[in-house]
């Protein structure tokens, strides 16, 4: 079990303020917690994701061999538009018959998996650059 916190709800401002000054505010949906998103989980991961154990990469190559050492490995990127869904993926181990792609020793897209609309066991290409023009920024996250 890899017990990696990534969050579907997290506190609204307020309530991470009232939390600092040691208050307890109560689980509230639209009052002290929101439903966080694709877009919303960039922000999250940039803001609070090394406090919940999170470590960016910057290089396809380590975001690879992170998740092939039993890391847990993301990409999320943030669209433009925050009214239109962002995405996120999870980077998965290689293993026999499901590999990332690579030119020479240099992984150019890294071994995916998603669920959502749809789902994915396997996959290799750089949404993130190919679909480039849709969102305003992309960042690849490790967990131990």
């Amino acid at each position: 079990m890899a017990k990696v916190y990534l969050p579907r709800v997290w506190w609204m401002s307020k309530a991470i303020l009232d939390l600092s000054r040691g208050a307890e505010p109560g689980v509230a949906y639209g009052k002290t917690v929101r439903e966080i998103t694709a877009n919303g989980l960039f922000d999250w991961l940039s803001e609070w994701g090394d406090d919940c154990g999170w470590q960016r990469v910057t290089d396809v190559n380590d975001l690879q061999s992170a998740a092939n050492h039993s890391f847990v490995g993301v990409i999320c990127a943030q669209r433009h538009v925050l009214s239109t869904p962002g995405h996120i993926v999870v980077v998965v181990p290689e293993s026999a018959g499901h590999v990332a792609e690579r030119v020479g020793q240099s992984v150019t897209p890294p071994l995916q998996s998603q669920a959502g609309g749809k789902n994915k066991s396997y996959f290799c290409n750089q949404w993130w650059i190919d679909r480039g023009a849709e969102f305003r920024a992309h960042g690849f996250c490790v967990h131990p």
